[in-house]
């Protein structure tokens, strides 16, 4: 039994450490294109998610996500010019 739950630590671990890295990579191409970018308590209700530690909230605006996940935001446009890419 101990060694599944060392299992679980491990994967959620592992999944924690490739959000952040996502976000770090995110980070780099809002600097590189010039984009503004908000966690949930700065962003305004009309911003899109853009990178989210629930993948169900990403492309939803603010308003709909909550902020007890991790989540960055953009722009309407800023999201289309992101996605595009």
């Amino acid at each position: 039994m101990p060694v599944k739950t060392n299992r679980i630590q491990s994967t959620s671990e592992m999944i924690r450490r490739r959000f952040h890295a996502d976000v770090r990579g995110l980070k780099r191409r809002c600097e590189q294109n010039n984009i503004a970018l908000f966690t949930y308590y700065n962003a305004k209700d009309s911003d899109i998610c853009i990178l989210s530690s629930d993948e169900y909230e990403i492309g939803s605006g603010r308003i709909d996500c909550s902020p007890e996940n991790e989540n960055y935001f953009v722009s309407e446009n800023d999201y289309l010019i992101l996605t595009a890419e």
